[in-house]
């Protein structure tokens, strides 16, 4: 196999190669203590080895991707930035005009590393890469582990930490390729993360709820001096500081905010309303350090440096920069990929209007007619097509598909390529849209099956409040006291039984215009993806509730019956 080839290849250059960069083959020591590598060590943390003995250790980051129905170029949507210019806050710390740097945008990500269970993640470095670390990679000796080799590298420049990950990932595919994941033919590597990488990561990823996710910075529970360092006398009081001390984002990652300033994979780019300008810049930090001041701690927080100092003439590199890696793969693994994405590109633009799922189709009625002379405009001029224009093989396919066959059967080369270019437009809105569609859906799904669970709860409180009312009545003729007892209970009796009839409406709303407006299939995707959801958000007692909001949503559908009763006992039973 390919794999083996690789690997082969690779481990008879061993040797070789580890002596050019002045490392033994071998691990050169015994594995060192947690304290030095991994101190505040947790379920899931993956480790991969590191020369002279040392480890580094990661956290899964999951991408549950938005619509997986159509194939393998599913991503996920997430919002990024901040707004600017809504409270007087903006104004006060001096943020305002970092709106052309740091405004909200969309972006997209899907992690290239795949699960049994066709679970898309990436691997993100769980502390930032520290002294030691560095040096087992860049120093070609061995360093003692020790409390101050614990401190992250910094002053290092963008060139030093591509070099630290290049080296690294040749030190792991030829001394321990064992330890790297798989994905289809390739191997995976070490690399920096991306802007969107990191700014996911930082803000809790799909372990936090979409409101939570776009706050200012991931939530804390205390002081913010308990899990940031930043400038000042109670925090980081201008010293960098020991990595892992203190507590971790939502997804386990230390230190993301504050400490030292972490270098990104790409250059710097402005927003241009809403999304990147096309100019590109220097190197980006994100996160800010401990010279940054605690008001201006933010997950958003982004800044430019030029990747050579004019005054120095080398390569810039501060005091407070730093970096941690992710584990990736490429995009083309395999063979199997490549016809997967293929496929993909005509899923992702197919139309999904009404009921039946099937959308628009171009039949033999739509045949334009030739035009009697000369026009005016230059599409017109240009127009030489074959009569018929559509053959019996056009007829029936979606306009995509249709606008693909004309432009491959005119005699005309600008028209041939303004039909591609409408298809090219066509095919991006119609993806955008299902997106869109997509995410709206899981939303119904997860107001569906939150409004379940409060519908029985409100149904259990009901019964509560009648089995007292009932006690009260009997003892209402016992004297006055017992009576105002019971007309109390009877009044709490009506209240519930209001609440409950509201919850059974909007439950039954929900229900019945997701019903209409989704495919089955469509229900089926979007409940993978929000088990998944539930499952890392710690919400999975939510998961049983949204399988049978998605059955109860696919038998109305299916049937057209609102079977009422039957749905509500089912709702009861759970």
């Amino acid at each position: 196999m390919y794999r083996s080839g690789f690997r082969i290849a690779r481990l008879l250059a061993t040797a070789a190669c580890l002596g050019a960069a002045g490392l033994s083959p071998a691990i050169a020591q015994e594995p060192w203590q947690d304290r030095f590598l991994n101190p505040a060590p947790a379920d899931g943390d993956f480790l991969l080895p590191m020369p002279c003995g040392a480890q580094m250790s990661f956290r899964r980051i999951d991408t549950p991707v938005d619509d997986p129905g159509i194939g393998a170029l599913a991503d996920r949507r997430v919002v990024l930035g901040q707004t600017f210019g809504v409270s007087t806050d903006d104004e006060q710390d001096g943020s305002l005009g970092r709106a052309y740097v740091e405004n909200t945008r969309d972006a997209h990500l899907v992690g290239g590393l795949t699960d049994e269970d066709g679970n898309r993640f990436f691997y993100m470095g769980k502390y930032e890469v520290t002294r030691d670390q560095y040096a087992t990679v860049m120093s070609g000796e061995c360093p003692n582990p020790s409390m101050p080799g614990r401190l992250p590298v910094s002053d290092v420049s963008w060139f030093d930490a591509v070099a630290f990950t290049q080296a690294y990932s040749e030190w792991l595919l030829q001394s321990a390729p064992e330890s790297l994941p798989e994905e289809g033919d390739e191997m995976a590597y070490v690399r920096l993360p991306t802007e969107v990488e990191w700014e996911f990561a930082v803000r809790g990823g799909a372990n936090v709820a979409e409101d939570v996710f776009r706050q200012q910075q991931f939530p804390m529970q205390g002081n913010i001096s308990d899990y940031v360092w930043f400038q000042g006398p109670r925090s980081a009081a201008g010293e960098l500081q020991l990595v892992g001390l203190n507590a971790p984002n939502p997804l386990e990652l230390h230190d993301m905010l504050g400490n030292v300033e972490e270098l990104v994979l790409e250059p710097f780019y402005m927003d241009s309303a809403g999304r990147r300008q096309g100019l590109p810049g220097g190197i980006v930090t994100r996160g800010g350090s401990i010279l940054t001041a605690e008001t201006q701690m933010r997950s958003a927080l982004r800044i430019e440096h030029p990747f050579f100092n004019a005054r120095t003439g080398t390569a810039t590199a501060q005091d407070t920069f730093g970096f941690r890696v992710v584990i990736a793969v490429p995009a083309e693994v395999d063979e199997q990929r490549v016809v997967a994405y293929e496929q993909s590109w005509d899923q992702i633009a197919s139309f999904r209007l009404g009921n039946d799922g099937e959308g628009l189709v171009v039949g033999a009625g739509d045949t334009p007619s030739q035009p009697d002379g000369p026009s005016d405009g230059p599409i017109e001029a240009d127009l030489v097509l074959p009569d018929p224009v559509l053959s019996e093989d056009v007829a029936g396919l979606n306009p995509l598909s249709a606008l693909r066959q004309l432009a491959s059967v005119t005699e005309s080369d600008h028209l041939a390529q303004t039909l591609t270019d409408i298809e090219g437009i066509i095919r991006q809105e119609i993806a955008e849209r299902n997106q869109v569609e997509a995410r709206a859906l899981n939303a119904a799904m997860y107001s569906g099956a939150v409004m379940m669970r409060k519908l029985r709860d409100d149904w259990r409180r009901l019964q509560q409040v009648e089995r007292a009312s009932e006690t009260a009545e009997g003892l209402r003729s016992q004297g006055a006291e017992h009576e105002e007892r019971a007309d109390r209970f009877l009044e709490a009796v009506q209240v519930q039984q209001g609440v409950y009839d509201i919850s059974v409406r909007a439950y039954f709303n929900v229900l019945v215009q997701t019903a209409d407006d989704y495919t089955q299939s469509a229900h089926e995707n979007q409940l993978a993806v929000l088990t998944r959801e539930f499952e890392l958000s710690g919400m999975e007692t939510f998961v049983p509730f949204a399988e049978l909001f998605t059955a109860q949503s696919i038998d109305y559908r299916t049937r057209r019956v609102l079977d009422r009763d039957f749905y509500l006992q089912q709702i009861l039973d759970r």
